[in-house]
């Protein structure tokens, strides 16, 4: 081989070496790109699930607050039933105690049901209060 055909083997083989270089780069970029956009999903769906934990999280003290209300009710209520009711005025007072309750526990629910929107059988927004 004469040294023209090394120069030419040489610069072929440079070519050939920078096109590689070129095409790696492009499909790095085009990786990249694909990883980026992946990335940026999953950070948002992320973000949207911390939302709905914060939120679940929010519904659940919720829900333990109004469980505690009713439970409370229920204990005054047992509290107020036990009690010996001789006479007529003892007991009238022993029924309004008990409406009260139910209807404070009613309350309890409604504000729940109203703010968390449960649309299901146990509608306690229809105006069902205790008469």
């Amino acid at each position: 081989m004469n040294e023209k055909q090394k120069k030419t083997t040489v610069i072929v083989c440079f070519f050939f070496l920078l096109l590689c270089i070129i095409v790696q780069s492009i499909a790095d970029n085009i990786t990249i790109r694909r990883a980026d956009t992946a990335i940026d999903t999953l950070g948002y769906e992320l973000a949207d699930a911390q939302r709905r934990l914060t939120d679940s999280r929010e519904e659940i003290r919720d829900c333990r607050n109004t469980i505690s209300e009713c439970r409370g009710a229920v204990g005054r209520v047992h509290n107020e039933l036990e009690r010996q009711s001789t006479e007529l005025k003892d007991i009238i007072r022993n029924l309004e105690t008990v409406r009260e309750e139910v209807e404070n526990m009613e309350n309890a629910l409604a504000d729940f049901y109203g703010k968390y929107s449960y649309n299901d059988e146990y509608n306690y927004n229809n105006g069902s209060e205790v008469e």
